[in-house]
């Protein structure tokens, strides 16, 4: 978990930053993803975490 230092920290708007994120360098900000996808889960729907699951799994 050190890359929670590397990347936004909880205040970035959850629902804002990963959406933002998906537009710019993947490669760059895949692990920031992986953060925002888990500190999100409770917020979208099972179909989306279950994609991301899949994507970064």
């Amino acid at each position: 978990m050190e890359a929670l230092s590397l990347f936004p920290p909880p205040h970035v708007p959850t629902l804002h930053y990963p959406a933002r994120a998906s537009t710019l360098s993947l490669p760059c900000l895949r692990p920031s993803k992986i953060l925002s996808a888990k500190s999100s889960a409770a917020m979208d729907t099972s179909i989306e975490t279950e994609r991301r699951r899949r994507l970064f799994s």
